[in-house]
């Protein structure tokens, strides 16, 4: 996923790559959600983010600020990665579902097609929710 926050002068403040090594194909094309959220709670002070759920099954909320990944978490069933890590905003993969030109990977979820395609998400402020298709 690249993730580009623009400035006046249309310079590329940050960018975020969701999925490494482009093992399952989950190059996470799909939409980034603009939204200003209370991330600290109610009552907190809006942040302005990037809301995108991925392929590869994380919904990230990252700071449009700095690109710091906020939040990474599961929007459906996976088992290809255990976590993310928030200071690098990388997934850590589990071992028995990588990959190899030499040996047979199965049961790696989501499927092929990633955990969301094309249809685009959905927002609505009241209630505050926003939903994958």
């Amino acid at each position: 996923m690249n993730v580009a926050t623009m400035r006046r002068a249309c310079l590329r403040v940050t960018h975020h790559r969701a999925t490494r090594r482009r093992e399952w194909d989950y190059d996470g094309v799909n939409e980034n959600t603009i939204l200003d959220l209370p991330v600290g709670g109610a009552g907190q002070p809006d942040v302005p983010v990037i809301v995108h759920f991925d392929r590869n099954a994380f919904v990230y909320v990252i700071d449009r600020r700095n690109g710091r990944v906020l939040s990474a978490t599961p929007f459906q069933e996976l088992n290809w990665a255990d976590s993310v890590n928030l200071a690098t905003g990388i997934p850590h993969v589990r071992e028995d579902k990588r990959t190899w030109a030499d040996k047979w990977t199965r049961n790696i979820c989501p499927n092929a097609l990633g955990a969301k395609n094309h249809p685009p998400t959905a927002w609505s402020k009241y209630p505050c929710e926003i939903q994958p298709p």
